[in-house]
């Protein structure tokens, strides 16, 4: 019984795996070495993904925004916040330190000069969202 409720815990504070001293044996030895050294590889091909994607996002030619859409009480689309953005998008637009800001506080007039851009964004959110 402690041993489990040493286990509970072990895993609620992030362990992937654990071994009851008195149950060991070969085999649960080697299962646990197999699932520790798979974790790593997956780990490290993950790690290896997001540097890859991050160099193309940073060196691609345009410009590009990945943002979140908000929407009023009724599900219309009111605001989108930044999220991140590459160089590209900075010198094209000339808008810096725009990540987590609101775009209606970066282009206050973004509103009434281009009233259908936050339906068309949140029509495309809405669309990306069926597919995640």
């Amino acid at each position: 019984m402690k041993d489990n409720g040493l286990a509970i815990t072990a895993v609620k504070q992030g362990a992937q795996d654990y071994l009851v001293k008195e149950q060991v044996n070969s085999e649960l030895l080697a299962r646990a070495a197999r699932y520790a050294i798979e974790r790593v590889q997956t780990n490290r091909s993950l790690q290896y993904r997001e540097r890859r994607y991050h160099a193309l996002f940073e060196n691609m030619l345009n410009g590009f925004a990945y943002c979140e859409m908000i929407y009023d009480a009724e599900g219309k689309p009111e605001d989108f916040r930044y999220l991140e953005v590459n160089g590209a998008f900075v010198r094209i637009t000339r808008l810096k330190d725009v990540e987590g800001r609101l775009v209606t506080e970066i282009i206050p007039e973004v509103r009434e000069k281009n009233p259908e851009v936050f339906e068309i964004y949140g029509r495309v959110a809405r669309n990306m969202s069926n597919y995640t």
